[in-house]
């Protein structure tokens, strides 16, 4: 079957049920009363459920985890309708009379429902948590208590007083209409209030018709046994085969539909999915209100019904208290979250503040870097060309600083790069820009400021220079700086301003110890 079209077989059945049926009836009102006629009907009868059995096992086969079980119960229940269909006939055939009832037909036929029950509970409630799972089958019991007092009240007594039957032979009878009413309460509640991924609405719809077939094809039954008109029963016959090749046609629809994403949990309409309990205890008081007649069937089928809802309010103030504890553990545990993540943000933002840091400071002296100042420099370059804001550069650098490198070491040389950033950083106002532009040469710019406040800073630093003193093991080591000065002019782009105060410091470096001012309007070489 597995390489058969299912759409192929969903249309050969849809025309061949029909044509099934009536010739069923056909031969049931047609032809002459014969072993033949009764050996044909039997193979018609079964016929139903075969096709069913065999289409439930190759479904079975192809699903996995939930939906096999699912899958799995149905293929049972049909299997044990099919042998107690397969042994009522060949009884009928062999002894040419209906089997006394109860017999072993009649309890085989009784687990088919039973397994139908069983798979449609489980549909509704596999992936529920443990206390709504027993709430669904508290509502299930309560519908069942329901459904019970009814039959009690309205067939078991015309049992007894039309029929002479025995208990077991009652029960076995009653067990039928009763299973097949709460097979329907599963379907209806699995195909209105509950959000699954394994049976499709179609498919659903189907079972349900054929469970009403059954249900009906039941109550006529038991109509004509009350009735003493067994000659009638065999024209029930073709509605039972009729009902189990729907439960073909169902298991074929099972995934047709586009069916929602599974998912991790469930989403039911609590309000509407436990209604349904609720109004059929009240439906019970109302017939109990009409009919009353004191302690009877209806009234023991009412109490039972309370002490059920009474179970379920309980269950549902237990689930209170643990969705409580949950939303109090989910609480906590969701501000202990909040707080890690406030102190990681915390330590991530003071990460990025070192690593800005670092990004535009230079790590021996702590001033600012060539690259921030570069940036700085174009900021100030464009602000000065839009506002005519101007400010003044000083390009500095330490005199001979190589010899003292190849006389003291390295280490003596940071040292007096540091000596000589802590004077240029005292010499500065809190506005100017200091840094280190690499090597032995610092820069300063003072923004908002002329080339007069340049100048008199540079003097003010080379005089520092050449009155300090840097004792190094118990030697003096004196050191004196170059500097080259310029100001920010009209039109000026960051290549022309770089390229003057280079230039100034050049011709600074070529006698040592000087200042060298270089402007556009001043264009010989100034010592200052």
């Amino acid at each position: 079957m597995t390489h058969i079209n299912k759409n192929s077989l969903k249309k050969f059945l849809l025309y061949y049920i029909p044509v099934h049926i009536l010739l069923y009836y056909i031969v049931i009102i047609f032809a002459p009363d014969h072993p033949g006629k009764y050996f044909i009907a039997g193979i018609l009868s079964i016929t139903g459920p075969l096709v069913s059995t065999v289409i439930l096992f190759f479904t079975v086969r192809k699903k996995r985890s939930a939906e096999k079980v699912l899958w799995g119960l149905l293929f049972l229940g049909t299997v044990f309708y099919f042998l107690g269909e397969l042994i009522w006939d060949i009884y009928f055939l062999k002894m040419e009379q209906i089997p006394l009832s109860p017999n072993l037909a009649n309890i085989i036929f009784s687990l088919k429902p039973l397994f139908y029950l069983a798979a449609f509970i489980f549909l509704v409630s596999h992936d529920l948590r443990k206390t709504r799972m027993a709430i669904t089958i508290v509502d299930i019991l309560i519908i069942v208590m329901v459904i019970s007092s009814f039959s009690w009240y309205l067939l078991v007594g015309p049992f007894f007083t039309h029929l002479n039957a025995t208990i077991p032979e009652i029960t076995i009878l009653l067990s039928y209409p009763l299973l097949e009413l709460l097979i329907l309460f599963g379907i209806f509640h699995a195909r209105f209030f509950v959000k699954q991924a394994i049976v499709s609405k179609k498919s659903l719809n189907i079972f349900a018709l054929s469970t009403v077939t059954m249900l009906i094809s039941t109550c006529i039954y038991l109509f004509f046994l009350i009735y003493n008109l067994e000659d009638l029963l065999i024209y029930l016959n073709p509605l039972y085969t009729m009902g189990m090749f729907y439960i073909s046609m169902a298991t074929l629809y099972a995934d047709n539909d586009q069916l929602p994403e599974r998912m991790n949990s469930r989403k039911k309409d609590l309000t509407q999915s436990h209604f349904l309990p609720l109004v059929s205890i009240v439906l019970l008081i109302i017939i109990y209100g009409i009919y009353n007649r004191g302690i009877d069937e209806l009234f023991i089928g009412l109490i039972f019904s309370f002490f059920l809802l009474f179970i379920r309010l309980f269950i549902l103030l237990k689930e209170n208290r643990q969705l409580n504890v949950l939303l109090t553990n989910a609480k906590q545990e969701l501000e202990e979250k909040n707080k890690k993540l406030e102190k990681t943000i915390k330590e991530l933002e003071k990460i990025n503040e070192i690593r800005s840091i670092e990004a535009r400071t230079d790590f021996l002296t702590g001033l600012y870097n060539r690259r921030y100042i570069d940036s700085l420099l174009h900021s100030l370059i464009k602000e000065a060309n839009n506002e005519h804001k101007p400010f003044s550069i000083l390009l500095i650098d330490i005199d001979h600083f190589k010899s003292v490198n190849d006389r003291y070491g390295h280490d003596v040389g940071d040292i007096v790069i540091q000596k000589a950033a802590q004077i240029f950083l005292s010499s500065v106002r809190t506005t100017d820009i200091l840094g280190r532009f690499g090597g032995e040469e610092f820069i300063i710019i003072l923004p908002n400021s002329y080339l007069q406040a340049g100048v008199q800073l540079a003097k003010r630093i080379h005089q520092k220079m050449e009155d300090y003193s840097i004792l190094i093991n118990e030697q003096c080591i004196n050191i004196t700086v170059s500097i080259g000065v310029t100001v920010w002019e009209i039109n000026d782009q960051f290549n022309d301003i770089y390229r003057r105060v280079d230039e100034a410091l050049y011709e600074a470096k070529k006698t040592r110890n000087t200042i060298i001012v270089k402007t556009k309007t001043i264009t010989n070489d100034n010592e200052w």
